[in-house]
């Protein structure tokens, strides 16, 4: 298994900088799925700020979320 997000921040070019329960750092870009599903809502940048952190998991109003295994199999650890 691996690691949950503890901390994160959204950034303007929909990446996302993380920090992981293991304290691993990383960079993680959401813009190859802003074209797909559910996802096409959150190229308003309003809605992609709205991202909240639920027992390690990044969500967006409580119905859109992504996990945290592929978030830390796609970010660019730093």
């Amino acid at each position: 298994m691996f690691p949950r997000i503890k901390e994160f921040k959204l950034n303007d070019d929909y990446t996302i900088n993380i920090v992981f329960t293991n304290d691993e750092l990383g960079i993680f870009d959401l813009k190859p799925f802003l074209d797909k599903g559910s996802f096409k809502s959150l190229n308003d940048l309003m809605t992609f700020k709205s991202a909240k952190l639920n027992d390690g998991v990044l969500t967006w109003n409580q119905r859109l979320d992504i996990s945290p295994d592929t978030v830390y199999m796609l970010c660019t650890k730093n």
